[in-house]
């Protein structure tokens, strides 16, 4: 069928991280199998599937509210997933089928609290941006606690571990932020290196690298701040230089700017220190000329990363301390993590891990499925009926077509059929036609039945892989009625 088609072009968008072209197809394949009676359960499941990509798409853009929007109708359709599934698994006659329905009646409740979670870290993300590194915290906490509660229930879920251990470091983070700790920065530190541990890529592990520098820096900054030793001067300095080279090597221009900014920060500090202390009026001014050369560049780099409320800030610093000639710069109101250290662009959401077509085969080799239309429920004696048979090829490797069996009822004529096909029996010989991975074929034939009745059509595929494996594809059944043509249809003369 198409829509297992749809399936694997969706997982591999999904694998490139090409959210949006993910969730157009796992749309199709949602509006494909609607309609159908063995498969329509599975379409809510492949509309939540579809919203969750959009959700994900929205977010690397940074359009929160949009993303949580979408996270949040992503967790309701999950749910109605669920029930879907626990109406659908006593009909399933099929026991593997009906298992795989009891694991994606499972999944499902997972993926809600997945999605939930994400729309806590979307919260979050917006708490930090406005300045309110408390409610941050508390969002990045409710998220780690719904994904730690994934893990103790799949413990294999590596995509969600590492996301749950970074939640985890971004809740100390701005907890730090909020009461301007050292204990806690240096705490957010560790669990920043923990996180790296988890991480499956390399850009999530430089960002983990980032963050852990960069609250190390800020652990030694604000004892800076209260004692004034230089030495936690001269160490939050490095971890500065090194968070800088990982947020670049990450390709977070943003965050490595912020950072070079909270750099000239220190160094303003550092001369405002000096100038408190020098008694010599000549070096005094001095001291204090170097400090404004160093908010002139630290305003000039916030803006440069974007962020234009943290530039007036030091604009605002850089004007009082022109109009004093004596001025005490409080880093603590001026000292934080970038909002980019927690961004979601280097996140790696969960994939599909339970969802087959059909939900058992794996596809290492040729897997054909096929899909009847039938145009008419009802005809009459001498009237043509028309079929259409879909197929598409969901394994990796060619599919060679034998032939189509139980296609022909007794009571009926083949008027039209595909080319290069034989007449066998009550089916028809495809003499090895290929069909290639991923490829679609559609074949039209055309019957006419010779009496009334009411029948039954359940066309197999039989078709065999690259080392000679005979398989089979069995249709889903399409009744038809057949009835006398009448006296007025006598009249007007046959069909």
């Amino acid at each position: 069928m198409n829509a297992w088609s749809e399936i694997e072009r969706a997982k591999s968008a999904h694998d490139q991280e090409n959210y949006a072209d993910a969730s157009k197809h796992y749309e199709k394949v949602a509006t494909t199998l609607e309609p159908s009676k063995r498969w329509g359960h599975l379409s809510s499941n492949y509309q939540a599937w579809s919203l969750l990509e959009k959700a994900e798409d929205l977010s690397r853009k940074e359009n929160y509210n949009e993303s949580i929007e979408a996270f949040k109708k992503s967790a309701e359709l999950f749910k109605e997933a669920k029930e879907a599934f626990e109406q659908e698994i006593s009909k399933i006659e099929n026991p593997d089928e009906r298992e795989k329905a009891v694991e994606l009646c499972k999944a499902s409740l997972e993926r809600k609290d997945y999605c939930i979670a994400r729309v806590n870290v979307e919260e979050a993300r917006v708490a930090d941006r406005k300045g309110d590194h408390a409610e941050s915290a508390t969002k990045y906490d409710s998220a780690a606690i719904l994904l730690e509660g994934i893990l103790e229930k799949n413990a294999d879920e590596k995509e969600i571990r590492q996301i749950a251990s970074m939640c985890r470091a971004w809740q100390k983070m701005k907890t730090a932020d909020s009461r301007i700790s050292p204990e806690l920065y240096c705490e957010a530190s560790e669990l920043f290196l923990k996180a790296k541990e988890q991480s499956t890529k390399d850009r999530m592990a430089l960002l983990a690298s980032g963050n852990g520098a960069f609250c190390k820096a800020l652990e030694h900054g604000t004892t800076y701040e209260a004692t004034r030793e230089r030495n936690d001067f001269s160490r939050a300095k490095q971890y500065l230089e090194n968070a800088a080279n990982c947020y670049l090597k990450a390709g977070f221009d943003s965050a490595s700017s912020w950072t070079s900014a909270t750099e000239m920060l220190f160094d303003a500090s550092n001369y405002m220190t000096e100038a408190g202390t020098e008694t010599n009026p000549n070096e005094k001014l001095k001291a204090y000329s170097l400090a404004e050369k160093c908010l002139e560049r630290s305003a000039d780099l916030f803006e440069k990363a974007g962020y234009m409320g943290r530039r007036d800030e030091v604009l605002r610093t850089l004007s009082h301390l022109r109009e004093k000639s004596e001025f005490a710069l409080s880093l603590g109101d001026l000292l934080t993590a970038p909002t980019e250290a927690s961004i979601t662009r280097i996140m790696s959401p969960p994939g599909m891990t339970v969802e087959e077509p059909i939900g058992v085969v794996k596809f290492e080799r040729a897997f054909v499925q096929a899909n009847l239309v039938t145009h008419q429920k009802e005809l009459v004696v001498g009237e043509a009926l028309n079929l259409e048979i879909q197929l598409t090829n969901l394994g990796k490797e060619i599919a060679f077509l034998m032939g189509i069996e139980q296609l022909i009822p007794e009571g009926f004529d083949l008027v039209e059929k595909p080319e290069k096909s034989i007449i066998n029996d009550s089916g028809l010989n495809l003499k090895g036609r290929k069909l290639a991975p991923l490829e679609t074929a559609e074949m039209k034939i055309t019957l006419k039945p010779k009496r009334k009745g009411k029948f039954t059509f359940a066309p197999k595929i039989k078709y065999i892989d690259e080392i000679g494996e005979h398989k089979s594809c069995e249709l889903e059944q399409a009744p038809v009625t057949v009835k006398e043509l009448g006296i007025r249809g006598w009249l007007k003369g046959q069909p």
